[in-house]
């Protein structure tokens, strides 16, 4: 909503690479799907060797699956 009212001129490439991503995760609606891509997103930092990075991702999908209805894991 916020990258809306952004003027053109500040819209960085980091800026619509996160909206890409961001649209991208919000098409996997089922919950395994996600976390899927969430452990890919995690394995991929951790190749790159950003290990704080791939943390943060997976708490991301800890909490994620910890909030899913279902229950499942």
């Amino acid at each position: 909503m916020f990258a809306q009212h952004r003027p053109e001129a500040e819209r960085t490439v980091e800026h619509e690479a996160v909206e890409d991503l961001r649209e991208f995760l919000s098409s996997f609606p089922d919950p395994s799907q996600k976390r899927m891509v969430y452990t890919l997103l995690a394995d991929g930092m951790d190749s790159a060797r950003r290990p704080h990075h791939a943390a943060k991702a997976q708490a991301l999908l800890n909490g994620h699956a910890a909030m899913d209805p279902a229950g499942a894991s």
